[in-house]
């Protein structure tokens, strides 16, 4: 729940804090959790911005059951430690779950396909969650995010800093955008690749035919079919 502060006691709050030696601000962090140089104003307004789309979306249990016109997709991550540039990649359903109210921006996709799939996705939509390199277990489907924001622009292409820069991409022009995705829930048995591939009922799925894209469309039957195996209900009523 929101928390909403009265104007005389945020006044006498700011107008102590103003007396106290100021703190030297923390470095930002991006969705994979690589520190970054300080971010330009821009970039920091972009963040700002989505402030209250947060709060709208925290204000909706993430247990609440999916409405009848939702679309179904899959968000593919890293589940164990590699380095990019500097830059730690991983990224995975149990760090999700750990952001400040299981909520996090989906950066860093590069790929035109997955764009564009994650362009058609509405607040909302829910994805399952796939980690993609692992050697400790194999790939799999180990969850469920709920979508909470429309897509928008993907402020890390903006930011040369960011291992996700392209200086393709333009403020005015945006190349790349993203969604926010909130935890939702972790498979108990999570779904392995091998499985969804050897169940004829999946034979046409995304993740059968095209492996590689990193946000995919998943249908209905699909959606159904992968909670079955995973023994989990589909609805979070």
């Amino acid at each position: 729940m929101a928390v909403t502060r009265s104007r005389s006691r945020s006044a006498a709050r700011a107008a102590s804090a103003s007396s106290r030696p100021q703190a030297p601000p923390p470095k930002a962090r991006s969705k994979r959790g690589a520190p970054r140089a300080n971010e330009s104003a821009p970039n920091k307004q972009a963040r700002v911005t989505h402030h209250a789309q947060r709060a709208l979306a925290v204000a909706q249990p993430p247990n609440a059951a999916a409405p009848p016109h939702t679309e179904f997709y899959l968000f593919k991550s890293e589940s164990e430690s590699r380095l990019q540039n500097g830059h730690q990649m991983k990224f995975s359903i149990d760090d999700l779950r750990a952001e400040r109210d299981g909520i996090t921006h989906w950066d860093g996709v590069r790929n035109a396909e997955a764009c564009n799939c994650m362009k058609r996705m509405n607040k909302g939509d829910m994805a399952f969650f796939y980690h993609s390199n692992t050697n400790k277990s194999r790939p799999s489907v180990v969850g469920v995010v709920r979508v909470v924001s429309d897509p928008y622009p993907d402020h890390t292409a903006f930011d040369k800093s960011d291992v996700h820069y392209d200086a393709r991409s333009k403020r005015e022009k945006p190349r790349w955008f993203m969604v926010d995705v909130q935890f939702v829930r972790k498979f108990h048995n999570a779904v392995t690749l091998h499985c969804i591939k050897n169940d004829p009922r999946l034979a046409d799925m995304q993740l059968v035919k095209r492996s590689r894209i990193s946000v995919q469309s998943v249908t209905p039957h699909e959606w159904q079919v992968v909670h079955h195996l995973a023994d989990q209900q589909p609805n979070y009523e």
